[in-house]
């Protein structure tokens, strides 16, 4: 079983007056979903251990980032326990 692995990568395409990066969001090195920037956070999904994706609303990158690290720990111990 390939290990479940998320990641963000900031992304090189712009609008011209767009001042705060987009992030692409990465599953083992494939590209899942974009993060864009909205009035008060990203908005985006990450993938789940069951194959969906969780929307968490508009946050910060720091919390996507957070939630992307809880996500793994659920996929590995959804892993040991099989």
């Amino acid at each position: 079983m390939t290990p479940f692995r998320i990641t963000f990568e900031e992304s090189t395409q712009r609008h011209c007056l767009q001042t705060i990066p987009d992030y692409h969001v990465l599953l083992n090195g494939k590209r899942i979903e974009r993060l864009y920037w909205n009035i008060r956070g990203y908005r985006g999904a990450v993938p789940t251990p069951d194959g969906g994706l969780f929307d968490p609303g508009e946050i910060s990158l720091t919390k996507f980032k957070t939630i992307a690290r809880s996500l793994e720990r659920e996929a590995k111990q959804q892993k040991t326990a099989a």
